[in-house]
């Protein structure tokens, strides 16, 4: 009996044992890793449509918090007017940076990691830098001929209070953002056109993907995104929507009237005519995109003009108050033809 309770004992103990043991070994398996020694910085640098990647250069900084710990040289991620952009980003790597570094002995060597805040104006456009501090952690063992390798590499982002959130990758993003405007202009043509009329238009603005607000402000008018704005324009008047962020989507729509007016519209993005005297009947509404579609407002030239034309109507009369004097006159003209005749016929 007493040897039975030892067996038990025993038996408890080793399972408590196995339980620790594997907690452990899950806790370590949980813990992100950056591929072995091959840990690369990746930058996503974050532009809407319609905007030229600007010419930048991104610094990345490493301080080791070990007192032996190797010196990491700065990083650049470089940017061009020939970069391109795919869905809003365009990504570059910086290559295994731990690549050549010889460190001393085995061990754990921490690294803070951080990108350099340069300047926000650049092209004439704002640029937004990412405040992220990494902390970097490279795992150093020995290797089986008496040498040293990397075993692992683990990253964690500073969090609040002080806390870590653990990464698989060492990840900095960075915007760039520029403002536009939209001029949609009114024109209308005919000799019999009312030039004082006005014609109703309605506008719809998409935000870009890059852009964090809801709203616009244009001179004293606050737009609020995906909802429809009315204004009206006569011939030669024009609207404006300045500081318009670029890479932002919209649809113009004159709404159409009965009134003889048959419009038509041209429609200039970023710099290219997309559409050329696009028509509607006159009593037809016109908009610059087709259903479902929007057109785009990019750092260029951005423009939309209306141009109603009046179909005018044949005369088929003509009503004058002053008949009777024009009848006199010609019989004034007659009779002094008349006597200028006869006298001639006198004199011979």
């Amino acid at each position: 009996m007493m040897k039975f309770k030892k067996f038990k004992t025993a038996a408890a103990a080793g399972l408590m044992a196995a339980v620790m043991c594997m907690g452990t070994v899950v806790s370590a398996a949980e813990e992100p890793t950056v591929p072995t020694a091959k840990a690369e910085i990746q930058k996503d640098f974050q532009i809407a449509e319609g905007i030229t990647v600007p010419g930048i250069t991104f610094t990345f900084t490493f301080a080791g918090l070990e007192a032996d710990a190797p010196v990491i040289s700065a990083k650049t991620v470089d940017y061009s007017n020939a970069d391109t952009v795919t869905s809003g980003i365009s990504s570059k790597t910086v290559a295994e940076i731990f690549s050549g570094v010889t460190f001393p002995h085995a061990g754990v060597y921490t690294y803070t990691v951080k990108e350099t805040a340069g300047a926000t104006s650049v092209e004439n456009g704002t640029v937004t830098y990412d405040g992220s501090v990494y902390t970097v952690r490279v795992y150093v063992k020995n290797t089986e001929n008496g040498g040293l390798a990397i075993d692992q590499i683990t990253a964690a982002k500073s969090g609040a209070a002080g806390t870590e959130e653990k990464q698989d990758a060492i990840k900095f993003v960075n915007k760039f953002e520029k403002t536009t405007s939209l001029t949609v202009a009114k024109h209308t043509k005919g000799a019999l056109a009312d030039k004082t009329k006005a014609f109703t238009f309605k506008v719809t603005f998409t935000k870009p993907a890059t852009y964090d607000g809801s709203t616009f402000v244009s001179g004293n008018d606050t737009y609020t995104f995906g909802q429809e704005y009315t204004f009206t324009l006569a011939d030669g008047g024009q609207k404006v929507f300045s500081n318009l962020p670029a890479g932002t989507r919209y649809v113009v729509t004159e709404v159409g009237a009965a009134d003889g007016y048959a419009p038509s519209v041209t429609v200039v993005e970023n710099g290219t005519q997309t559409v050329t005297n696009k028509t509607a009947a006159d009593a037809d509404s016109l908009a610059t995109a087709e259903t479902g579609k929007t057109n785009l407002a990019g750092e260029g030239t951005n423009t939309v003009t209306f141009t109603n034309t009046y179909k005018d109507v044949p005369i088929t009369g003509i009503i004058m108050n002053n008949l009777p004097f024009v009848i006199l006159i010609l019989a004034v003209a007659a009779g002094l033809v008349g006597y200028l005749v006869i006298r001639r016929k006198v004199a011979r």
